[in-house]
């Protein structure tokens, strides 16, 4: 059996991927107010927009955001994406 489906009719790969974006919900959500976390997102990732970089903003609106079947932060105020991890590793 190579993908089981679970009694919710989702796959077990897709099961298994929910648990793991629910861990690391539990495990950052408490650094997303946190000055040096922000700090470190931001200084981490080489975001450009346009060619040039998007700087930190003094208060950012981040939050737990699914563009497709990445998981990762969003800032609403900068549209800045932070992967955590895809569903598939392109």
């Amino acid at each position: 059996m190579l993908n089981p489906v679970m009694s919710s009719g989702h796959s077990a790969i897709i099961m298994m991927f929910a648990l793991r974006c629910q861990g690391e919900i539990e495990r950052l959500d408490p650094l997303l107010d946190d000055a040096s976390f922000i700090d470190k997102l931001y200084g981490e990732q080489p975001i450009l927009r346009g060619g040039q970089p998007v700087e930190r903003p003094a208060s950012p609106s981040l939050g737990w955001y699914f563009n497709d079947l990445e998981f990762g932060i969003l800032d609403r105020k900068t549209m800045v994406f932070f992967s955590l991890f895809p569903y598939f590793a392109r």
